[in-house]
């Protein structure tokens, strides 16, 4: 029987990073707008769109999450789909909520060495790797 935990940990990392995304979007989109004061003008930024964003790919990655919890290795893939996104939207919303934003990648970062390094990707075998 094959060790699961390394699926486990992963789709932990994955889920605890798409629950910060899915919280923080919902956070957002019912937050007032940011506001930006400089010398001459008062800028109103609104975030809605983002938090709607973060809504739809925190989803993505708790659903992805629980699937790489159970164990097919098709699911490293959506996982690591369900990351790349979640990476990309929260380096771009870092300026608004650095330390939630830096959290989500840290857990993403790890989901992504711990599918990688177990070779949970399909095709690949698990375990430990040997010389050829």
């Amino acid at each position: 029987m094959e060790n699961r935990r390394p699926a486990l940990l992963a789709g932990a990392l994955v889920g605890a990073a798409g629950l910060l995304d899915f919280l923080a979007g919902f956070a957002t989109t019912r937050a007032e707008p940011y506001v930006v004061m400089t010398n001459r003008e008062m800028v109103h930024l609104h975030t809605a769109a983002w938090g709607r964003l973060h809504l739809l790919i925190g989803l993505a990655a708790l659903v992805a999450g629980l699937v790489i919890a159970l164990g097919p290795r098709w699911a490293t893939v959506l996982g690591l789909g369900a990351v790349a996104a979640g990476s990309v939207a929260d380096l771009l919303f870092l300026p608004y909520d650095p330390l939630r934003e830096l959290l989500a990648v840290g857990f993403e970062i790890a989901a992504v060495v711990v599918l990688v390094r177990n070779r949970r990707l399909p095709g690949g075998r698990p375990g430990r790797r040997t010389r050829a």
